[in-house]
């Protein structure tokens, strides 16, 4: 599937920018991913899914 030239640049962009988070989060061993954050109510789990 191709998109429309003009919405091909926000895909990159896009999928740049998931690439880099999940490098980012890449070593973070399982116990991480349920610390809590400065965010009331969110885990890492939960503000890694909502940016992703």
């Amino acid at each position: 599937m191709s998109l429309h030239p003009s919405l091909q640049t926000y895909a990159d962009a896009w999928s740049h920018s998931v690439e880099a988070i999940s490098a980012l989060v890449q070593p973070l061993a399982d116990a991480d991913w349920n610390r809590a954050t400065p965010c009331p109510g969110w885990s890492v789990r939960d503000l890694i899914s909502h940016v992703i």
